[in-house]
Formats: structure tokens, sequence, C-alpha cells
């Protein structure tokens, strides 16, 4: 019964409203600052990093606020995660961890606001846990997505093992975080990123119960991972197509113009119109007159020269 109760406490109207403000947030400073150029990218990007830092940070104070162990509540979930590679994406501009930005960061982003941690159902719907956690993933979701269009990234399939094997890593770090936290006991029931399983949010509790051995359970998410980034690699695929059909069309009209002007050659003529340096000359003169009128106005003459077309 009490999952029960928190499964309409995730799904609560409030929910539905901090994800579409969020969503709505980040799809509106996408569009705002896609074609940003120069010192104006670049204050967009500290900008949009600083706002996700810094809700990492109130996530953090907003948490160590309502509970005592602070080891079980650092900001070293998922999204705290990502807000830190910002900081290093926005520094170093790396075309690696701008895919891994793409591929990972923001399709994970989307599904924390659609799964909440369990943890943030024990909070109050405007606590400013919450809120921090929501437009965190929000700056997260918008500047993963602008990165990728301002580093003009192109990314092919071998992309994703690239992408996943980062992603692993990290994992395989939180992991070795938790246990050392359980095993020293400064937090007993550390569980970052949901490797120790348990019930740490509605898709994690299934995969415990389906295989209830920590990290283990991790590890067919990554098939579903794996298929989101195939997904989100196809808009890429469809444009090469496109542009290969493009490429492939301008040269087959060069080369028919190249054949075209080849047989004009052979047959004497040419394609190309040369201008004549012959100058046409003056022809006499014509002269207009117009008299005085009655009023008193002198009558003038006028000679307007005129160059008459010669003919052929």
């Amino acid at each position: 019964m009490g999952k029960l109760c928190a499964l309409f406490k995730l799904f609560s109207l409030t929910h539905f409203v901090y994800i579409f403000l969020s969503v709505g947030i980040a799809v509106g400073l996408i569009f705002a600052f896609r074609r940003f150029e120069g010192n104006a990218r670049k204050y967009a990007g500290i900008g949009l990093v600083a706002v996700a830092v810094l809700f990492a940070l109130l996530d953090f104070v907003g948490k160590v606020s309502v509970v005592n162990n602070v080891a079980e509540y650092l900001p070293l979930n998922l999204c705290h995660i990502f807000a830190y590679i910002c900081i290093y994406l926005e520094i170093t501009k790396s075309s690696s961890w701008t895919k891994f930005a793409y591929l990972i960061m923001l399709p994970l982003s989307v599904i924390s606001l659609l799964f909440m941690p369990n943890e943030y159902t024990a909070y109050g719907e405007a606590s400013l846990s919450v809120i921090s956690f929501i437009f965190m993933n929000a700056m997260i979701i918008a500047y993963s997505l602008l990165r990728l269009i301002w580093n003009d990234e192109y990314l092919e399939n071998k992309d994703i093992l690239n992408s996943t094997l980062n992603y692993a890593i990290i994992i395989a770090i939180a992991h070795i975080l938790n246990v050392f936290f359980r095993f020293t006991t400064l937090g007993v029931h550390a569980n970052y990123m949901g490797t120790m399983g348990e019930n740490y949010d509605m898709i994690f509790g299934l995969m415990d119960k389906i295989i209830p051995i920590p990290f283990v359970n991790y590890i067919p998410l990554f098939a579903i991972i794996v298929g989101i980034e195939f997904l989100l690699i196809i808009p890429f695929g469809v444009m090469k197509t496109r542009q290969d059909r493009r490429n492939q069309y301008e040269e087959i009209v060069a080369l028919g113009n190249l054949k075209a002007q080849s047989k004009l050659r052979k047959s004497g003529k040419s394609q190309v119109l040369i201008r004549s340096d012959e100058k046409a000359s003056p022809s006499t003169p014509k002269s207009t007159t117009s008299h005085a009128h009655k009023d008193g106005f002198v009558s003038i003459n006028k000679e307007i020269n005129v160059n008459k077309n010669k003919e052929k």
C-alpha cells in the first residue's frame, strides 16, 4: 500500500506540472540560444552551467536540512555528476564529451524527470530539493543539446560505444563509493545512482526484484540505454543520406555540363558569351529646338547624340 501511495505521489498533478515546466524551459532556452555566436555563445554556456551547478548545490542543502546523515545524501547522484561534466565540457569543448552529453546526459535527464528517485517523494512537492532537482535537469537537457549544436558535431554508430563505456566507468565509480560508505558505516544506506538496487526509484526497484544482486542488476539497463542511443543517432543518418544524394546530384549535373561543353567545342560552337571590344561610333547629332512661348521665355536649342545600331 505504501508503494502504491508513493506511485501516486510520484505521478501527481504537481509532478506533471514540474515536468512540463522544466521541458518547456529547456526547449525555450534551446531555441533562444541555438544561433548565438562568439561571446554571446560563451556567456550563454557559462550561465547555463552555473545555474545547473547552483541547483545541484541547492539540492544538497535541501537534503541536509531534512536528514542527519550527510554521507548518504552528498551531491553525487547522476544529475549532479552531469552538472559537473557540464563544467568540464564548457571549459574544454571536448568533442567526445559533447557526444556523451547528447547520447547519455540528455535522455537520462529526461528519464530522471519522469521517474524521480524515491528520496524526493519523501520531501514536500514544493521543497527546495525537489525544485532544484527539476530545474537542474532542465539546464542539463538544454546545455547538452546546445553544446552539440554549437560544436556542430556529427554522430555515427561508433560514438555509441565510447559514450556507453564512459557511462559504465561513472557507474562503476559510484558503486565503489557506495561500497566504501557502507563498509565504513559512514553511509549505511548509501545508494548513489542506484547501483545497490534496492528501492532507489521505480526502475531500479523493478530490476532489483528480477536480479537481486547489487550492480549486476544495473547491467540490463545498459541494453535500454544503448537502444535509446541508436534512436538518437537516426537523425544524423537521415541527414547524411540526404547530403549524399545532394552531392551525387550536383556531381551528375557538373559531369553533364562538362560533357555538354565538350560536345560544343567539338562542333565548333562555344557556350561562352564573348564580349566585343568594338565600341559604338557616334552618329550625326540631332538637334531639337523649343520655340519661345508667348510669356517671354527664351528659346533653347539642344543637341542629342544618338548611336545608331549597326545592321549586319
